[in-house]
């Protein structure tokens, strides 16, 4: 009787694993249903014509899933890949290039020649090529899962196929261990398609997601076997195909709480006082993103290369540059920065050009309209801060003259 549930449990695997890379959205009832139907008319194929017309179908369905998976990705390597490109080079004014490399690589000051520099430096390290060997690995793991999810499910459902992974004498163990294989495989499969999908629509892959995906496959089969371990059968397939789907970093989470709580640690939380949630426009999603490349506090934010941080976060090159700016007069007047943003001061870019504005000369009328409302501003500014006007107009001398707030000024010139 276990063996004969155990094989029906199998079998109904199978199903789903198969329809899952042909119909997604089909359900596992569904499934199920049609694997019962399938074992009670379809009986192991003798003849040669029946054979090579599942032989078929096995690679059809193997490249037609490969090319569901993958087709995103090519996509983007072939068109997303100059859209950000064009946001970071074209958007970038040639003195500002010239800046860039001399402020953070240490290059020689060499405006004339800074557009070809800059240029070879984006194609070394954000150029296509840094997406290919991701897509070739990608491409090899999904071909190969799809392959032996093909034949699961055909040897399942018409007792043929091209490779043979069940146990040919029926053994209930080797089939449930397939069957959790293939619903983590499914899972992962599911999950991997449908967000590389997400991000190239939003124009945000990159080399390291990639390489995201191809761990999440690989190592989704034995995370599935090491929870189904401890788990009853009827749930076993279902954690199975969910695992698949969870973040790596989800699962790291998980087994390091598992752990800690085995070993009845409780780790303290960290006290820090500026991180970057603490300015405008960073929320939780852009606060994750920013702390797993290592830039969480707003110290950190203030120095970081703004184009390195655009291509390893896929976060847009003219946001990170008003962060930047952010985290920069954060550094001078912490969280009284809330008080400067309704008078128009949101960043260090603000305060440059009000210092700017206020020591410019000249006599035409433009110059000293912008001359005296800068000045006053400056007033204004200094009683709401409870500063001195001196005090006020030190802090915006030594902000104009820091040199990371000259590039950005100049970046969003």
């Amino acid at each position: 009787m276990a063996v004969g549930m155990r094989d029906s449990r199998a079998r109904g695997a199978a199903i789903v694993a198969f329809m899952t890379l042909v119909l997604p959205m089909v359900g596992h009832a569904a499934g199920r249903a049609c694997a019962s139907a399938a074992c009670q008319y379809w009986q192991s194929p003798s003849s040669l014509p029946e054979r090579s017309l599942i032989s078929i179908a096995i690679v059809l369905t193997t490249l037609v899933a490969t090319t569901v998976a993958m087709f995103p990705v090519v996509v983007f390597i072939l068109n997303g890949y100059t859209w950000r490109r064009h946001t970071i080079v074209r958007s970038l004014t040639t003195r500002a290039k010239n800046d860039y490399l001399k402020l953070y690589h240490k290059e020689k000051d060499d405006e004339k020649g800074a557009d070809a520099r800059f240029e070879a430096f984006y194609r070394k390290w954000f150029g296509r090529t840094r997406l290919m060997a991701p897509t070739l690995i990608m491409a090899g793991i999904v071909l190969a899962y799809t392959f032996m999810l093909a034949c699961y499910g055909a040897q399942s459902l018409f007792g043929f196929a091209l490779i043979y992974l069940l146990d040919p004498l029926g053994a209930a163990n080797s089939g449930h261990s397939l069957a959790i294989g293939a619903a983590a495989i499914s899972g992962a499969y599911t999950l991997v398609s449908i967000d590389a999908i997400s991000r190239v629509v939003k124009r945000e892959l990159s080399a390291e997601d990639i390489y995201v995906y191809c761990l999440r496959l690989m190592t989704c089969v034995p995370v599935a076997f090491a929870l189904a371990s401890v788990l009853k059968d009827d749930a076993a397939l279902i954690v199975a195909f969910s695992v698949g789907g969870f973040p790596i970093q989800t699962i790291a989470d998980m087994i390091r709480q598992l752990a800690q709580k085995r070993l009845g640690f409780t780790p303290s939380p960290d006290a820090v006082d500026d991180l970057i949630t603490k300015l405008a426009g960073v929320d939780d999603a852009v606060f994750q993103r920013m702390s797993n490349i290592g830039v969480s506090t707003i110290g950190q934010l203030a120095e970081t290369d703004p184009v390195q941080l655009t291509m390893r976060t896929n976060l847009t090159f003219t946001y990170l540059l008003d962060l930047a700016s952010q985290a920069l007069a954060w550094n001078y007047l912490e969280t009284k920065l809330a008080i400067l943003r309704p008078m128009g001061l949101r960043g260090a870019c603000e305060l440059g050009v009000l210092n700017r504005e206020a020591t410019e000369s000249g006599t035409d009328p433009a110059t000293v309209a912008r001359r005296t409302n800068a000045q006053a501003v400056i007033g204004q500014a200094a009683t709401a801060l409870g500063l001195t006007t001196e005090q006020f107009a030190n802090l915006l001398h030594q902000v104009a003259d820091d040199p990371y707030t000259g590039f950005l000024i100049e970046a969003y010139a």
